[in-house]
Parts: structure tokens; C-alpha cells; sequence
């Protein structure tokens, strides 16, 4: 790929990344009418490999419980939907991906 397509992968869409926490979850008053301005929106991106870049949002989003707002004692749960074809256990090494994922935050707040 070329370096411009991680910037600009599309003429809408916002630079290649693998996870963005768009708004952490909170009880504030307002909250659902600020959900549905984010929603409206939200600019879509591209990534090199979505499979990946799905599972990726998954790890961050389990492990993030800061910066997402996860309460201390309550049940997580995580809907995943993709249309993306998933990966089997050794593609990652014809890519040269050898390392495993570290699960530790890759966000700030």
C-alpha cells in the first residue's frame, strides 16, 4: 500500500487505525442525544487487514476499563459483527506477524 492510503484511505474516510473509543460509557444526562450526534458523524475508515482490526477493538475494549468506563462490578458485554472473513491460526506468520498481542491498553483518556 501506498503511505497516503494509511492517511486518506478514502475521499470521506478518516485515517487507517486500528481501534478509537468514540465516547466512553457514562450515565450524564444528555448522554443519548450526544451518542446520536457522534453516530450521525462518524466518519468511516479502512483498514489493511479488518479482521484483524476488529479483534484488535475487542482486546482494547476488555482491557481499557478506564478510558471505555467499564463499572468496577458490572457484567461486560460486547456485541461483534463483521462481514469480514476471519483469519486461521498461522497466517500471520506468511505476513511476518510473529509476535503475540500483548493485551495491555494501547489508549489514553
Amino acid at each position: 500500500s501506498h503511505e497516503g492510503d494509511l492517511e486518506r484511505p478514502c475521499d470521506t474516510c478518516q485515517p487507517v487505525h486500528l481501534f478509537n473509543n468514540e465516547m466512553s460509557l457514562t450515565s450524564e444526562e444528555g448522554a443519548a442525544q450526544i451518542l446520536r450526534d457522534k453516530l450521525e458523524n462518524l466518519r468511516i475508515s479502512s483498514n489493511v487487514d479488518n479482521p484483524e482490526g476488529g479483534f484488535e477493538a475487542i482486546v482494547q475494549a476488555a482491557v481499557c476499563s478506564d478510558v471505555i468506563g467499564w463499572r468496577e462490578n458490572s457484567r461486560k458485554v460486547i456485541f461483534f459483527a463483521t462481514g469480514a472473513a476471519f483469519h486461521v491460526a498461522g497466517d500471520g506468520k506468511l505476513a511476518g506477524i510473529v509476535e503475540p498481542n500483548t493485551a495491555q491498553c494501547g489508549m489514553t483518556n
